[in-house]
């Protein structure tokens, strides 16, 4: 196989390789491997950073790729914390190993999320350390999903004790309000619905620290992209429940292959007592069953609301690749073999005042 060597910097050149982008990463099942949600990233986020795509060819077919930006020495993984995961696009082993080849011989990667079970990212991850360069791998965020197995009765049995009010609280809702619920549906309205729903999602906490989509004019860029580019591929669906005209609750999801990703959601904390976000997700898992998808993955790090509705969880990773500098080998071997060593005597001293007391 003869593969030909592309860095791209330029908007314009990475936006060109659409087609050939998303078949190369159509095995991966994953809506954040598409083009379309890089292409999001970048117009919203890339500002004043160096765009430094990896691409390998193979005459007119794309054969690997590393979606990647410079930071002097560094390239990071096009990446921030409103992205879920992160593997590797190629087509063969020999594409894996130039793709790590050529990024080392540009510079030291720092890729992150990349999520343990998807076997590319395994493979990638056992390809930079096979090159003996001083690489730390450090737990990332723990993503937990719901399996969509059975029948949605046995599972409302086995898990409705963490949450047992929530068919009780949307009977409720039907009763004193005039209430309607959209669950896991294409928008009919995408500009009037994402309004509303940014709206909804920024009306409580996340508006009050500052991590709501609309707490930002790129938040805002990068998830309405991302709605209308999924959207016209048919892959966006949007959950919500409104009382008396009035939007309380929102999901942005993207539905991928019998996957639906939740993206963003929020709820408005002044309806608190009828408890909007656990109905929510009450309604879209049983939807989910409906549906027979195969899982709801409810992405991002671990949260309480999330292990009401939970079966397992995805944990994800970050490879960084360490300068050959007294600094970058005295912090390979601190978290190599020191902090190991430290936190396994700090654990065997707790058990031992544990038995003495």
């Amino acid at each position: 196989m003869s593969l030909v060597v592309e860095w791209i910097a330029d908007r314009e050149r990475f936006r060109a390789l659409a087609e050939p982008w998303d078949r190369l990463a159509d095995p991966l099942d994953s809506p954040f491997a598409q083009h379309r949600w890089y292409s999001a990233w970048w117009d919203a986020f890339g500002g004043s950073l160096d765009l430094s795509v990896l691409a390998l060819w193979d005459g007119d077919e794309l054969a690997g790729a590393l979606p990647l930006y410079a930071d002097g020495r560094e390239l990071h993984w096009m990446s921030n914390w409103h992205t879920p995961a992160a593997a590797p696009l190629y087509s063969s082993q020999v594409a894996l190993d130039r793709l790590v080849e050529e990024a080392l011989r540009r510079g030291r990667p720092v890729l992150r999320p990349l999520p343990e079970h998807v076997p590319q990212a395994q493979a990638l991850l056992a390809a930079i350390r096979s090159t003996r360069k001083l690489t730390l791998v450090d737990a990332d965020q723990i993503s937990p999903f719901v399996a969509i197995e059975g029948s949605w009765e046995d599972y409302r049995a086995r898990m409705k004790r963490k949450w047992s009010s929530a068919d009780r609280k949307a009977r409720k809702m039907a009763r004193e309000h005039d209430a309607r619920f959209t669950i896991v549906e294409r928008p009919e309205d995408l500009e009037r619905q994402l309004a509303a729903g940014f709206e909804v999602e920024g009306s409580g906490w996340k508006g009050r620290t500052g991590t709501a989509i609309s707490s930002s004019p790129e938040t805002v860029a990068f998830y309405t992209d991302v709605a209308r580019s999924f959207d016209a591929a048919g892959e966006l669906m949007l959950s919500d429940i409104a009382l008396d005209g009035k939007a309380i609750a929102f999901d942005l999801c993207l539905l991928r292959r019998g996957r639906l990703h939740l993206v963003k959601t929020g709820f408005d904390e002044s309806y608190g007592p009828l408890s909007p976000g656990l109905v929510l997700r009450y309604l879209v898992v049983q939807r989910c069953f409906e549906l027979g998808l195969e899982t709801h993955e409810l992405l991002g790090s671990e949260a309480e609301w999330k292990a009401r509705f939970a079966t397992g969880d995805r944990r994800h990773v970050q490879l960084s690749v360490l300068p050959r500098t007294p600094a970058g080998a005295l912090r390979f071997g601190y978290r190599s073999f020191a902090r190991p060593l430290l936190q396994s005597a700090y654990r065997s001293a707790r058990r031992g005042a544990r038995r003495s007391s």
